[in-house]
């Protein structure tokens, strides 16, 4: 019996993870609703206007932006532009704004999903925003501004999301979060706690939608994908946190593990400049100058780093049992494995402690009257 095509909604079509994810998807034949920004629509359609534009001025037709369906149009897998995979796709996409900070926006996106394609199977949840930097150097409303991108907008979908998903008695929920959600990050930190609370989120979520078909799935690319597939906003370091070498490097020089990380984003991100800490410190309650760092659109640059990812994400989507959470990539694993094996490890060191507060002796407990605590 041949595979019946799925119904998705990417929330970030225009990421290169979720535009590549969307590719792949209308290749296999399946229906895509690409959700987008209002001026990520309008910036995607200046820019076929210009594509079209520069081909009638030097009429070499390679810009051509005809109305003509064209699957196999090579530019598909070279630059991000919803409008041409609209156009090589008509009758299986369509390009709905989607802000999920925007209560409102999440629900329309879904019913006009719904309305074209019938249903929704697969909705991925796939791009947000990274702030980099240890927990102090990072002002608190750009805390607030990485638990919106990466905590609260994935909440708002997936629930504007569910009365579909139970009407259907079926669907899954994919959320990208990254290493960031298993263990602590240096100079990741508020990312991190973001993509614990979702995945606390997603793992509660799972048990309550399960009787109705529903399934979700927590997907955790490595470090490399989320840092080149999204925007970054990097905070000056503080001197205190170069005072103090704790790791050291393969070329033998010692850093913290704020410096290292740095480090290592910046070898990742080529456009990355990390700002010298060699001026002195803000004053107190002012807010430190970041900078900003958009990822690129050229796609071909970012295709071997992220075609493991995309081949999951399709791979599970769908599943009638698909894992409640997989990491991508054999390194990504790897620290998984280190990771549980140090919790399970120190379990184990303090197991005497935790089993000594099964005491046999007196317990305490709240009365029923509201007078407090009586002792048994």
């Amino acid at each position: 019996m041949p595979k019946l095509p799925k119904v998705w909604l990417i929330t970030s079509a225009t990421s290169p993870l979720g535009y590549s994810v969307a590719l792949r998807a209308l290749q296999d034949g399946d229906f895509v609703a690409l959700g987008c920004r209002r001026d990520e629509v309008a910036a995607d359609l200046g820019f076929a206007l210009q594509a079209l534009r520069d081909s009638d001025g030097d009429g070499d037709g390679d810009a051509d932006m005809s109305d003509t369906p064209n699957p196999s149009d090579k530019r598909l897998t070279q630059q991000i532009s919803l409008s041409r995979l609209h156009t090589a796709f008509p009758s299986h996409t369509i390009i709905v704004e989607l802000d999920t900070r925007l209560i409102p926006l999440c629900q329309s996106s879904l019913s006009q999903t719904v309305a074209a394609f019938g249903r929704v199977d697969v909705m991925l949840v796939c791009s947000t925003k990274m702030y980099v930097g240890c927990i102090e150097e990072i002002p608190l409303q750009s805390v607030v501004a990485q638990f919106e991108a990466a905590t609260f907008g994935p909440i708002n979908v997936v629930r504007a999301a569910l009365p579909v998903l139970r009407r259907q008695r079926s669907g899954h929920v994919l959320v990208v979060t990254g290493v960031t959600g298993g263990m602590g990050t240096p100079a990741l930190g508020v990312r991190c706690a973001a993509d614990y609370a979702v995945e606390g989120f997603c793992d509660a979520l799972a048990y309550e939608v399960a009787p109705f078909g529903v399934r979700v799935s927590v997907v955790q690319p490595p470090i490399e994908v989320n840092v080149l597939s999204n925007p970054l906003t990097i905070f000056p370091e503080h001197p205190s946190y170069k005072k103090k070498p704790i790791a050291t490097n393969n070329n033998g020089k010692t850093h913290t593990p704020v410096t290292f990380m740095r480090n290592l984003i910046s070898t990742m991100h080529p456009a990355t400049t990390i700002p010298p800490s060699s001026p002195p410190p803000p004053p107190p309650n002012t807010i430190p100058v970041p900078t900003h760092h958009n990822p690129p659109a050229f796609l071909p640059a970012l295709t071997p780093i992220l075609v493991e990812t995309v081949h999951i994400i399709t791979s599970i989507a769908g599943l009638d049992d698909p894992p409640g959470r997989i990491v991508v990539g054999n390194e990504n694993a790897e620290q998984v494995k280190e990771r549980l094996k140090a919790v399970s490890e120190e379990l184990e060191d303090f197991l005497e402690v935790s089993v000594s507060v099964d005491a046999k002796g007196p317990l305490l407990y709240h009365t029923s009257s509201g007078a407090g605590l009586k002792v048994e």
